[in-house]
């Protein structure tokens, strides 16, 4: 059973994985973007990290912040090798929508996943941090309703290529089913299964027509149209 039947109520899955396809490509290469003008200048994403930890408690994100300060380019790097697979994933959910293939809607589903996952911690670990260094509770009580209805979102827009993936299982194995029927049908262990009358019919006794003329049934006298015994 699929997750949705629709999206946003109006579209068809299929239509909605083609849109969360494109929104998720457009967000990968805005941060893409970023990650490029970053490393052209590595000096004042460090720069800029500094004044921005400055007289703040990161907890237990400190020292990840102090090695991404003091060398930046790793971090860039590396974020934008991630962001470059998930776009190739986005690509794929776009045209397995358009051909109804299901292997390629897999690898976005799966991604989407660990991204999900991923969000959720950056997000836990964010409220912490925002805790420690805020004496108020509104930018808290924001940070943490914000946060829940983003991840709301996200976890929806996941489900839409997840009901896609869904229906096209299920829609395979339906198609599958007739032929497996036939196959099993036709095979030599469908064909031995017979009753015991008709098996041994089949085996013992065969009819000829050089005998005689009339087929073999029981009104008739025995000497007009009997079978012949076949060792």
């Amino acid at each position: 059973m699929t997750v949705i039947r629709s999206f946003c109520s109006v579209f068809s899955i299929r239509l909605g994985s083609i849109i969360v396809g494109a929104l998720s490509l457009m967000q990968a290469a805005v941060m893409e973007v970023a990650c490029i003008i970053g490393l052209q200048d590595v000096h004042g994403v460090s720069q800029n990290l500094n004044e921005f930890m400055n007289e703040k408690d990161f907890l237990f994100a400190t020292s990840f912040f102090n090695s991404v300060k003091k060398n930046p380019e790793p971090f860039l790097t590396g974020t934008l090798i991630i962001l470059v697979v998930y776009s190739f994933s986005c690509i794929l959910l776009i045209v397995g929508a358009l051909k109804l293939n299901v292997w390629l809607v897999a690898p976005f589903v799966a991604v989407e996943f660990v991204r999900l996952c991923a969000n959720l911690a950056i997000l836990v670990a964010g409220m912490l941090i925002l805790k420690k260094n805020s004496l108020d509770l509104g930018p808290l009580m924001g940070g943490s309703c914000g946060g829940g209805f983003f991840m709301l979102l996200m976890m929806y827009l996941w489900t839409c290529p997840l009901s896609l993936a869904q229906e096209l299982v299920r829609l395979r194995r339906r198609q599958e089913a007739p032929a497996r029927t036939r196959s099993s049908k036709g095979s030599p262990a469908r064909a031995r299964v017979l009753t015991d009358a008709t098996g041994l019919e089949a085996k013992l006794w065969r009819h000829t027509t050089h005998v005689t003329q009339y087929p073999y049934a029981p009104q008739y006298p025995p000497y007009r149209g009997y079978p012949i015994y076949i060792e």
